[in-house]
């Protein structure tokens, strides 16, 4: 993968050359220069693929530019592609109503409800984890006061935040899961297409010095964004426990 990406580096001023390109300043070039270093640090590109993005390039795009008069496209073009979006939500808010008049008896479930359960192992990878294990090669520094603030929500009378630090916790060793597979809403234009996908936290290890975190992006209510990071959806840097 080295090899060939040093023969592009050392090819690709051609392009700019005969006129073809002003220059090659584009993110899916950018991130040629990482692919290599990541696998190296964290393994295969699990799940990973382009496919989805280059149709969106059509539908936010090249539609968007096709419906503008090619004079001040952008605002043009942002605005068309707002209706489209709109009309979309309410066409998907319309077939989700078509479906409970079809079955009364079943329960409403928004959209985002209707994905499958994760699915973990049977048995847990690292059983009977320290507490101090965790911390250290889960890269989860502090899990034990995490855990305490946890359980300490369930007491009839919770102890005040200074003394819950010298709080002893009940357990000193957790079994420790490292993945869980789901099935996120299809990006495609299939709306049966069944996709599945893996999160991975992996501690630090010979193989692994730095251990795998995959990121998790979750949205915990019908307001949060599913294609963006505004609202109240909240960010999971690394799943540990």
């Amino acid at each position: 993968m080295q090899d060939a990406l040093d023969a592009w580096n050392e090819n690709k001023q051609i392009f700019i050359d005969l006129g073809i390109r002003k220059d090659l300043n584009i993110p899916k070039f950018h991130s040629l220069l990482h692919y290599v270093k990541s696998i190296k640090m964290f393994g295969t590109t699990d799940n990973y693929n382009t496919e989805a993005f280059e149709r969106f390039h059509i539908d936010f795009a090249k539609e968007g530019w096709r419906s503008s008069n090619k004079r001040d496209e952008f605002p043009q073009m942002i605005t068309w592609l707002s209706r489209q979006e709109k009309v979309s939500l309410f066409d998907n808010y319309l077939d989700w109503k078509d479906e409970d008049l079809d079955s009364i008896q079943a329960p409403l479930l928004h959209p985002l409800q209707q994905c499958a359960a994760p699915q973990i192992a049977k048995y847990p990878p690292y059983p009977g984890r320290p507490l101090s294990v965790i911390e250290q090669h889960h890269k989860s520094p502090s899990f034990s006061k995490d855990l305490r603030d946890y359980l300490n929500a369930f007491r009839k009378n919770p102890y005040s935040r200074r003394e819950i630090d010298f709080y002893d916790l009940p357990i000193q060793r957790l079994d420790v899961y490292s993945q869980f597979k789901f099935h996120p809403h299809s990006l495609h234009d299939d709306p049966d297409g069944e996709e599945r996908d893996t999160v991975k936290a992996l501690p630090t290890s010979n193989a692994l010095p730095h251990g795998r975190f995959d990121t998790v992006v979750a949205l915990n209510t019908d307001e949060a964004q599913s294609t963006g990071l505004q609202g109240i959806s909240h960010i999971y840097f690394s799943m540990h426990v």
